[in-house]
């Protein structure tokens, strides 16, 4: 027998695609930025709550380290 682990449902499913679709835009995600400690970070992807707005992003660095940041700490769109 299997304990069900791991599997989402049809609803479960559905919810997750209406959080997406009712996200706010983000105009950020492919462009350059400079966080507030000055360092140079390219946007690769927004991070978002359950309800779908927008908290912070998933950043690379010079160097091609990841860095997750909050979207309040973005002083400059290069």
């Amino acid at each position: 027998m299997s304990c069900g682990c791991g599997q989402a449902n049809h609803e479960q499913i559905a919810q997750m695609t209406e959080y997406r679709a009712n996200s706010e835009p983000d105009s950020l995600t492919g462009r350059t930025i400079k966080h507030s400690t000055g360092k140079i970070l390219t946007i690769s992807a927004p991070i978002r709550d359950v309800n779908g707005s927008l908290i912070g992003y998933i950043t690379n660095d010079q160097d091609g380290k990841v860095i997750r940041i909050f979207s309040k700490d973005v002083s400059e769109v290069l």
